[in-house]
């Protein structure tokens, strides 16, 4: 396996897949969980980096490329929510609630950053081949919990939306009086982050996981202070600006702090009524 390493400029993924067939041999000789959290991990890298790397040549190659990985995140963060295997759901439900929160940074940007007139528009067939990784990884999240689909509908249906979700602000250099135009995420573009954070809040107190309620609850409040540094501080002026952002961090993390709690104590009271039963 390290002799591969050699090899990868030649085609690099393939050394991505050598490494996934390594743990999957590890994994069925040992049977332990580092090697099902490396099969895990490889496995999806070495399909997302085979179509990156025939991908990259086109303009919105990234776009769906974050749109595949977000899907992939959301299912490791709903579908070992029952797991007995602590470490496997700690380290997936870690590497996918960066990836997520990243993927979802970049697809607010819009097709602006990555939508290059000069490159080709990206081949019909690796667009169905991206859109049939994700159905892929959605079924296997419902096979795994089933009561993982919600969710995963949830933050395609957003994926799918964020690039298209964007704003055009005309802007003037106060020096060179130059102007030009640029692309930034809407309102909408917030609201909806914001709804599926909610809906993860939601589903993970119907699952009764307490990671996901305090990730979809931690996720609710970067997307309102992200929304205020980049909407809103600018236009209210420095002095206003820091004063309603001392009062958005007391007031809003005094109420924030107040959900998470009432919906740890509903989780709570229906474990325990369940058990009574």
């Amino acid at each position: 396996m390290v002799g591969q390493i050699f090899n990868m400029q030649e085609h690099w993924p393939a050394s991505i897949l050598l490494w996934a067939l390594c743990a999957a041999a590890g994994l069925w000789w040992l049977r332990d969980q580092f090697q099902q959290i490396c099969l895990m991990l490889l496995a999806p890298a070495w399909l997302i980096c085979e179509w990156s790397y025939r991908a990259s040549l086109y303009r919105g190659s990234n776009v769906y490329l974050s749109r595949m990985i977000a899907v992939i995140a959301v299912v490791y963060l709903t579908a070992f929510v029952r797991s007995r295997l602590v470490v496997v759901f700690g380290a997936l439900f870690g590497v996918a609630a960066i990836a997520l929160l990243v993927t979802t940074i970049f697809l607010t940007d819009g097709w602006g950053r990555w939508f290059n007139r000069e490159m080709p528009a990206l081949p019909l067939h690796l667009r169905l081949i991206a859109i049939v990784v994700m159905v892929l990884a959605i079924g296997a999240g419902w096979v795994w919990e089933r009561r993982s689909l919600l969710p995963a509908i949830l933050v395609t249906g957003m994926v799918f939306a964020l690039p298209w979700l964007q704003t055009t602000v005309n802007e003037t250099n106060e020096f060179s009086h130059q102007k030009w135009t640029r692309t930034e995420p809407s309102v909408l573009a917030y609201v909806l982050v914001g709804a599926a954070c909610i809906g993860l809040a939601w589903w993970g107190v119907r699952a009764r996981s307490r990671a996901v309620v305090n990730y979809g609850v931690a996720m609710f409040a970067v997307t309102v202070a992200w929304f205020y540094f980049s909407s809103l501080m600018d236009k209210l002026g420095r002095s206003l600006g820091l004063i309603g952002l001392g009062i958005l961090f007391l007031l809003g993390g005094w109420l924030l702090e107040r959900v998470r709690r009432r919906l740890m104590l509903q989780m709570r009271d229906a474990a325990r009524t369940e058990a009574e039963a």
